[in-house]
């Protein structure tokens, strides 16, 4: 082989093997979404087991993980594509943005999160008017869940340890122990024992800071001057509404939906001709499909759990998971769904 034809050859392996590359490290990419997803799918495929009969995990809608998504990158996170899937890149955008802002670091998606990148709309459930990009734009996807930071987790260890409920280690570590603490503290307040974290359990633990954040109000005792504070506005918020004194190790824990506000939902849903099967406070296939058939006749992105968009909309907000059946605010949340 001459000098010209070996040069020629060299180059063509060159280019195959660098074609080669990049296809490899496209396949590595999404592998590692592929995993990143499955780990999340994975973590509340066990919580949704251990739960099953005793509430739902409240997600984040796709329309509103694309806000969060589109929040990041305009300070700095690289996050591609904004598609409204929780991916690597996304959560790892997520970590950094916590670990910028002193927050857990926990990758996960927390109310925290979501008040330091300043998107109160997404806890108010309006994201999809607010956010320009229509449902069939956004990429298949359920969404994400929503998650209590181990900072809070740690709260809800102390305030059962005070309370005589929870012996082990106060540590924000989510597991067994601090399950049956709440399993214990809710049938002891006559609560149905659920061993999750949903609004019920924080409103009756008089974790105030907590259910401000979410609600978007400002907590009692909570009022500082801000000439005083150094932080940012929305570390303000953040730190304003959960005290936050520093990091905490750990991934933190789901929020659920009591199956109170799920049997709330299931009364709504029927109301409202969608058939959610048997009214009873469980998270099922049936009310699952009904969810997701109400969604698309919203023109919401129909992933057939329940968000924070669904929820305010059928319950009329987060508040009405704390109220007893038959009360003003379930009246409130179908006055609210009819004028959406």
């Amino acid at each position: 082989m001459n000098k010209k034809n070996l040069k020629t050859a060299m180059t063509i392996f060159a280019s195959i093997f660098i074609l080669s590359e990049m296809g490899l490290h496209s396949l590595r990419a999404q592998a590692a979404d592929r995993e990143q997803a499955g780990r999340q799918g994975q973590r509340m495929s066990q919580e949704k087991a251990i739960s099953a009969q005793n509430g739902a995990p409240l997600y984040i809608s796709p329309a509103s993980v694309a806000l969060v998504q589109q929040q990041l990158q305009q300070q700095g996170f690289d996050v591609q594509p904004i598609d409204g899937a929780w991916d690597r890149s996304t959560a790892q955008a997520v970590l950094n943005f916590q670990q910028q802002q002193g927050l857990d670091p926990t990758g996960n998606l927390n109310v925290e999160t979501i008040q330091a990148l300043g998107l109160q709309q997404v806890l108010e459930g309006t994201t999809e008017r607010k956010f320009q990009t229509l449902p069939e734009q956004l990429a298949a996807s359920e969404g994400v869940a929503l998650y209590i930071s181990p900072s809070n987790i740690r709260r809800i260890q102390q305030n059962l340890s005070q309370q005589g409920f929870y012996t082990g280690q106060v540590d924000a570590a989510w597991g067994p122990a601090t399950r049956e603490a709440i399993r214990k503290y809710e049938q002891e307040k006559g609560l149905q024992a659920t061993g999750n974290v949903n609004l019920r359990l924080i409103n009756t633990l008089g974790l105030s800071e907590m259910m401000a954040g979410l609600t978007g109000q400002t907590a009692p005792g909570q009022q500082q001057d801000q000439a005083a504070r150094q932080d940012t506005a929305q570390q303000q918020q953040a730190r304003g509404y959960y005290g936050q004194t520093g990091q905490t190790a750990g991934e933190g824990a789901p929020l659920f939906v009591s199956p109170l506000a799920i049997r709330q939902i299931q009364m709504a849903l029927k109301q409202n001709g969608y058939d959610p099967g048997q009214i009873d406070g469980r998270w099922g296939r049936n009310t699952s499909q009904a969810v997701e058939q109400f969604q698309q006749t919203r023109a919401l992105v129909p992933t057939g759990n329940l968000n924070i968009t669904t929820a305010r909309i059928l319950l009329g907000g987060f508040e009405l998971d704390s109220l007893p059946m038959g009360s003003s605010g379930s009246r409130q949340g179908r006055r609210n769904q009819h004028s959406q």
